[in-house]
């Protein structure tokens, strides 16, 4: 990314915080203009929080889509519009549920977990069975598979996303 274009894109987000849109990420791809500081991206949301994400290679594989970040269910989701795509969560409590939670519906369940990991751990966090496909993050391929539901995420794959 050059240097123009970096300053549009940061004027750009300066504005939307101000006229209070809310949330917007700014992703600053790990480039060698910014010293590789990818690793500490950072959420900023309208109100001028800021939280510090687990996974932050998500942000990147996901460029230049930019996801909104909420708080949820101790976890931060990646939402577009109304849609709930990826709830990230690494904690020290219960640390065989930390990784990524891929949101979809019922009945793409089958072909999504086919396509991206057959899990035998059942998340069912919003009531309704067959809802989530969980990438834990012992994996050994565990970026392998979430740069997989990043890149159909890119694509606009319509599987992807729960509404809430």
């Amino acid at each position: 990314m050059c240097l123009r274009a970096f300053v549009a894109e940061y004027c750009s987000f300066r504005r939307s915080v101000r006229r209070n849109r809310c949330p917007i990420v700014f992703l600053l791809p790990g480039t060698s203009f910014f010293g590789g500081f990818a690793c500490i991206l950072q959420a900023q949301i309208s109100c001028g929080m800021h939280y510090e994400l687990p996974y932050p290679f998500v942000l990147n594989m996901l460029y230049p889509v930019r996801p909104s970040i909420k708080k949820v269910l101790g976890c931060y989701g990646l939402y577009m519009g109304n849609r709930l795509l990826l709830l990230l969560r690494d904690k020290e409590t219960s640390p065989e549920y930390n990784g990524v939670l891929v949101g979809t519906t019922p009945e793409f369940y089958p072909e999504l977990q086919q396509e991206l990991h057959k899990s035998f751990m059942d998340i069912d966090l919003d009531g309704s069975h067959n809802s989530w496909i969980f990438i834990s993050e012992d994996l050994p391929d565990f970026e392998a598979k979430v740069q997989k539901a990043c890149a159909l995420i890119k694509a606009q794959d319509q599987r992807i996303g729960r509404i809430l």
